[in-house]
């Protein structure tokens, strides 16, 4: 009886299976790469612009919990502070903006296994 023939199909399922999800997923990303290659250059500049924000650094931690503690920006929110919420708070008047983000269309399935459980 030959144990490794048994065990040897549902290997190469599993490794087609992961094959194919790979060749797809790769296959979407040349599409949206194809995709944006082909928008207009303003519009492919604002979707792939990263020069929007900044960091300010305090001398210590206790520096940036009484500035945040002024602002009313909750502590917990430390790392990333919404702008037009900290412009806001200091009275700033921003330019309008209008901002679209694209939301991938793809959903990975193991991510969402993990969210309905």
């Amino acid at each position: 009886m030959n144990k490794k023939a048994a065990f040897t199909p549902r290997n190469v399922q599993t490794s087609q299976r992961a094959d194919k999800e790979s060749l797809a997923q790769l296959e979407n990303l040349r599409q949206e790469f194809e995709r944006v290659s082909k928008m207009p250059q303003q519009l492919r500049q604002r979707v792939t612009d990263s020069e929007y924000w900044c960091a300010v650094c305090f001398q210590t931690r206790e520096q940036l919990m009484a500035f945040l503690k002024v602002l009313d920006i909750p502590a917990k929110e430390n790392k990333y502070v919404d702008g037009l919420v900290l412009a806001q708070k200091l009275g700033i008047t921003l330019p309008p903006a209008e901002v679209r983000f694209r939301l991938s269309d793809h959903v990975d399935k193991d991510f969402l296994e993990l969210t309905e459980k």
